[in-house]
């Protein structure tokens, strides 16, 4: 069982957010499914062999990556970020 790691529900959440995702402008709200393709993307772009040793070590390490959590933290911030005028025209739209 993964246990809490700097305010992250496991070890692997908190890396992937400090090492992949941090320092990506997210313009849109992101949903679990498209930040793990975009992990699994950067991950495995840059393996030579894609079963080799070491890919199945990442897909281990991966799975243990609650993305669910990074996609709630990653909307939060997108939403505490907005402007008072995107605020009043999602209003207006609705």
């Amino acid at each position: 069982m993964s246990k809490p790691h700097n305010g992250y529900s496991n070890y692997a959440t908190w890396r992937v957010q400090l090492e992949i995702l941090d320092g990506i402008e997210w313009e849109s709200p992101v949903n679990a499914d498209d930040l793990e393709l975009i992990v699994e993307e950067i991950v495995f772009d840059n393996a030579v062999e894609k079963d080799c040793l070491a890919a199945g070590f990442a897909r281990s390490f991966l799975g243990d990556v609650n993305y669910y959590e990074l996609e709630r933290m990653i909307n939060e911030e997108l939403e505490e970020n907005k402007t008072d005028y995107q605020k009043r025209r999602e209003n207006e739209n609705n």
